[in-house]
């Protein structure tokens, strides 16, 4: 008989103490704090010892109507066996049955030891005040000595740049060698272009100006004497690398790129090459090259495969010798690469497959790097020669670090996210209207929004738990509810079967590649339907449910195929690229590609493809939706550009301006409701950057 899992009461397995309301165990008289989902298997399975307890059931019991894969069950148990200490081949606690499910075998005490359970809480809790008091005596009888006393990881924040005097995002934060300024990218007064200031390290409001020019300036680094700043330009053909003195005067340009593009840079330590990204064609990826700072000739350094989506964030060690740089295995999943400059040879220093937002290079022999473990960024710090990172419990991205090793700046963001609603019943009468959604109001990210076909539900992909996972809001009860907690790096990307039964979504993995996932809401059940080395992504359902539309790189170029659900069958269907698909009916698909701006038109019975929309960006290209008379899409410039709505009429071959957007950030992700009546799309509510400097307090200044 199956036990309910609200058991509260402190028990005992073995000489363990579990205390369920704290979600804690208490081992040796040690505390170990874990996760409410692993304290609830754990009590699950000690109401049950008695018997085998099937994988199936736990699963029913303790996420009941979340739809979950096996891998999170099999994660909880991990956990519990290394809380433990338990050898899965010599079993002490919990033993796993062979395709069954698992047991406890270690001896459970339930009830009369309850106050004995309270007991070794309070003396955990007298222990904790004790030591809390001989802590502070130690604190005040030592003084000034406690910054060589801190641990060898430990910061305190010391200043945020600029303070009052600005509101403006400051971002590309650069501190100079010496540790006495600042550099950063931060929008103008008009808030038409970001300039290049720098600020004093340490003063309040001291800031200057470098920059004053219609272009944007971004990504700005410090030569290894301190005395130029060089930064790149966007603007027509004065786009380039330049430098300027620290102080402000003349600029001069350095080189043109073959693609700018708004990276960080690194500036070698003998002064003679800056590192930046780059690539020949719009087909490559994403390469880390070395322009000559006398005269701006350029050399390939890395070169990743086409599966790969490119590298980034280059930064030369101190010796100058090797350079490291974020490799992009696929969206949201990087890891940190080695290029030797002597010897050509490159090795990857880590495997966490993690979203990794920046890198440099603190010293000889540390490398402190921006990973996502969930919905924000923080800062690690790892070996040259690889190993476990340490984390540096500081929140941010793109760090950089003196030559001393005792200051830090980093980027911090406050991102929050909602989605909204147009009505474009009247098209040239669309409004904007936000109480459609209001039940989704949060306070973090909710994007790529997918309204079912009969309109009474709305799917959307939320870091609301940490992670970044599927969630279904319900219009009739104006509940939401988590679908998906599948522990990748993320979900997206989901769209509705024609009955409003299942869901296709694409996973970014921890393997480092993307595949794509069915859902089956009645049935609640979840399955992996693609499993191959390459990345599938974008699933669209085809008319009749009977397979999808998905866009894959396994031929080292991104193209749209199909995917047979009958047979499981795959068959390959634009030939020069593609990407994002919709498929309204069996006669055309609606495509963007991954290196070309616009929409583009394939017929399935004739093969013939064109482009019938060409102000599409490359940041938006999942932001369309195919009605019966048209295309509405996002328009913009640039990426930083302000949006608009547009609708491309079939009939007619023209395009329509619909309404003028704010604040759409660049997240893929609208949908028109059945009646194509309404158009859900992602505005950004807030989206903030201030620069933050830490100062080291460890006593060899050593990150």
């Amino acid at each position: 008989m199956k036990e309910e899992t609200t058991h509260t009461q402190a028990f005992y397995i073995g000489d363990f103490t579990v205390l369920p309301m704290q979600n804690e165990v208490i081992i040796n008289g040690h505390s170990v704090q874990v996760e409410n989902k692993v304290m609830q298997v754990l009590v699950y399975l000690a109401q049950n010892s008695d018997r085998v307890v099937t994988r199936e059931e736990l699963l029913q019991e303790i996420w009941k109507q979340e739809y979950v894969s096996e891998e999170v069950l099999t994660r909880c148990i991990s956990v519990l066996r290394r809380t433990f200490k338990d050898d899965i081949k010599e079993p002490r606690v919990i033993r796993t049955i062979r395709k069954k499910g698992y047991r406890l075998v270690a001896e459970v005490t339930f009830g009369d030891k309850r106050e004995k359970a309270q007991e070794v809480v309070e003396k955990k809790k007298n222990s904790l005040v004790f030591i809390l008091v001989i802590s502070v005596l130690i604190l005040l009888f030592i003084g000034n000595t406690i910054y060589s006393q801190r641990d060898n990881n430990d910061f305190v924040v010391w200043q945020d740049f600029p303070t009052a005097t600005s509101k403006k995002n400051e971002i590309f934060p650069a501190i100079s060698p010496d540790g006495s300024r600042i550099a950063y990218a931060m929008y103008s007064d008009s808030d038409t272009n970001r300039d290049i200031t720098v600020a004093i390290s340490g003063v309040e409001g001291e800031s200057i100006r470098i920059t004053n020019h219609p272009g944007n300036e971004s990504a700005p680094v410090w030569s290894p004497d301190g005395r130029y700043i060089a930064y790149f330009r966007q603007e027509g053909e004065k786009s380039g690398i330049y430098k300027i003195p620290a102080q402000g005067g003349m600029e001069e340009k350095i080189g043109v790129p073959y693609n700018l593009i708004a990276q960080h840079m690194s500036w070698s330590p003998d002064g003679k090459q800056i590192a930046y990204v780059d690539r020949e064609s719009k087909r490559d990826s994403y390469s880390i090259y070395l322009m000559n700072v006398e005269n701006g000739t350029k050399v390939k350094l890395t070169t990743p495969t086409n599966q790969h989506w490119g590298d980034y964030a280059p930064s030369f060690s101190p010796d100058g010798s090797k350079l490291s740089f974020i490799r992009g295995i696929s969206a949201g999943t990087h890891d940190i690469f080695i290029h030797d400059l002597k010897t050509g040879d490159e090795r990857r220093l880590t495997h966490d497959t993690q979203r990794t937002l920046g890198q440099v290079w603190a010293e000889d022999d540390r490398i402190i790097y921006s990973a996502s473990r969930g919905s924000s960024a923080e800062l690690w710090s790892v070996s040259k020669k690889g190993g476990k990172p340490t984390w540096l419990n500081i929140a941010g991205r793109f760090p950089s670090v003196d030559k001393s090793g005792e200051l830090l700046v980093t980027e911090v963001w406050d991102h929050d996210y909602d989605i909204i609603s147009v009505d474009v019943s009247n098209r040239s009468e669309a409004v904007f209207n936000r109480e459609v959604v209001s039940g989704l109001n949060s306070t973090l990210e909710d994007f790529s929004p997918q309204i079912s076909k009969d309109g009474t539900k709305l799917v959307f992909v939320s870091n609301r738990s940490g992670n970044f996972e599927l969630y279904i809001y319900d219009k009739t009860n104006r509940q939401t509810k988590r679908v998906t907690d599948i522990n990748s790096k993320y979900v997206s990307s989901p769209h509705w079967s024609s009955d409003d039964s299942q869901l296709l979504f694409n996973v970014f993995t921890l393997k480092g590649n993307a595949d794509i996932y069915h859902l089956d809401i009645e049935k609640q059940q979840l399955k992996q339907v693609t499993s191959s080395i390459s990345n599938e992504i974008t699933p669209q359902w085809a008319p009749g449910d009977k397979g999808f539309y998905f866009s894959s790189n396994q031929t080292e170029k991104w193209e749209v195929w199909y995917h047979n659900l009958e047979d499981d069958s795959q068959k390959q269907i634009t030939q020069n690229g593609g990407y994002s698909v919709k498929a309204p009916s069996n006669e055309n698909i609606y495509f963007t590609k991954f290196d070309s701006t616009g929409i583009w038109e394939k017929s399935l019975i004739n093969g013939v493809e064109e482009r019938i929309i060409e102000d599409l960006h490359l940041f938006d290209w999942g932001n369309f939706v195919v009605s019966e008379k048209g295309i509405y899409y996002i328009s913009r410039l640039s990426a930083s550009a302000n949006p608009a709505l547009k609708f491309y009429d079939f009939e007619s071959l023209e395009t329509e301006l619909v309404l003028n957007l704010n604040n759409i950030p660049n997240v893929a992700g609208m949908s028109l409701s059945g009646e194509e009546r309404r158009i859900l799309i992602t505005q950004r509510v807030s989206n903030n950057s201030d620069v933050i400097l830490y100062r080291n307090l460890s006593t060899d200044r050593r990150l």
